[in-house]
């Protein structure tokens, strides 16, 4: 009830990072055994999402717009308030093992009620600037839009990677039940951070991918051309100077979905700037460099530049500049973005960077071109926004 759900919001809530669940993640099978591993990730998350679910409710409580799809997920962060139903008394393992899966299953369907609530509400919101009358409160009704869609989405990504880490720790811990005790220990990516990445090789694969997407929509695209600065010998880690690129604790589908976005308004402002010489146009640069505790990725196009008017806008939720390559492009299920109307891209491209406390911004040479400035923070240690 209510009282239990302010209870609830009272009570401070863990901090989890990328690197927090990396580690969980990394302590399995060497210092943690597999199920056990699952069982904590079961008491852990369904104490977490109790205390988090029931502050998002308190914030919702509070919210300014006014649309049903408000109330709709209030009601949704409610129900989600009560996962620690799931567990269970039984000190018996295998019933402890039973009952994490029957959570992982619990927050699988919790999660896809959320991500409609949240597509339902999202649909309101486009349509709620534009009925705004004056420019002030056409402003802050934008503000508010951006406020809520940012917490709602890092609420659902938090949620989304810890689910998906959880159901890692279980098929880590089921072949172990089932199989003889062979002399390989099971090895499974157990985690949703990896940090192994080749950066080089994913901005690569991301601008082929993109390239491709790009001659589907206009017949043509332009060149790409990717360079490394590797981390200087004597700085960093061991062994990272004789990697081609820096490396990174990155979610890879949270990366190639921001490269994606960016690559996409810049191989669309190349293809209207040049025209039909595009052919002769200079290749789309893109640069990797690290230096402690930061790694940082700039895209240069010669693409003409962000055009006044979109620059102001550009990472307001809903605003989009109509170039014909937005509505149709979906992501990769693994951890990219099942959101993809129009201009959600780059506020949602820049929320995948802040959240694992990077950042990314643009200049523009007006006439000649645009730079993106994809900042990461190589231990992903940022705590998630609760």
């Amino acid at each position: 009830g209510m009282s239990g759900l302010r209870k609830l919001a009272l009570r401070t809530p863990a901090q989890i990072s990328l690197a927090s669940l990396h580690r969980f993640a990394t302590s399995v099978p060497n210092a943690i055994p597999p199920e056990q591993g699952a069982t904590l990730s079961h008491k852990f998350l369904s104490e977490q999402i109790g205390i988090r679910a029931s502050k998002r409710f308190e914030q919702l409580e509070s919210c300014k717009l006014k649309f049903d799809g408000v109330q709709r997920l209030s009601d949704r962060y409610a129900s989600l308030a009560e996962a620690q139903d799931t567990l269970t008394r039984s000190s018996d393992h295998l019933e402890q093992l039973n009952a994490a899966f029957g959570f992982a299953k619990w927050l699988n369907t919790k999660l896809t009620s959320l991500e409609q609530d949240v597509s339902y509400l999202q649909e309101q919101l486009k349509d709620g600037v534009r009925s705004e009358v004056t420019a002030q409160q056409e402003a802050q009704t934008q503000q508010d839009i951006n406020d809520l869609m940012e917490s709602m989405h890092v609420h659902l990504i938090t949620w989304r990677l810890l689910s998906s880490q959880h159901e890692l720790l279980l098929s880590a811990a089921k072949p172990s039940t089932q199989q003889e005790k062979s002399s390989t220990p099971c090895q499974l990516p157990i985690s949703i951070g990896s940090v192994g990445t080749d950066l080089h090789q994913l901005v690569e694969e991301t601008a082929e991918d993109c390239r491709a997407f790009c001659i589907e929509k206009n017949g043509e695209a332009p060149e790409v051309c990717v360079s490394s600065t590797p981390d200087l010998p004597g700085r960093g880690t061991e062994g990272a100077a004789q990697a081609k690129a820096p490396f990174c604790l990155i979610v890879e589908g949270h990366v190639h979905f921001i490269l994606m976005e960016i690559l996409k308004n810049s191989m669309g402002a190349m293809v209207q700037h040049w025209g039909r010489d595009l052919l002769d146009a200079p290749p789309i640069q893109i640069q990797l460099a690290g230096r402690g505790p930061e790694v940082g990725i700039r895209i240069s196009d010669l693409g003409g530049g962000v055009p006044l008017r979109h620059r102001r806008k550009a990472f307001d939720f809903f605003h989009t500049s109509a170039t014909p390559m937005k509505a149709t492009y979906g992501y990769s299920k693994a951890h990219g973005a099942a959101f993809t109307g129009m201009g959600v891209g780059l506020p949602m491209a820049r929320l995948y960077a802040r959240l694992c406390g990077g950042d990314l911004s643009f200049n523009v040479l007006p006439g000649y071109g645009t730079d993106t400035f994809i900042i990461l923070n190589r231990a992903a240690d940022t705590p998630f926004p609760v």
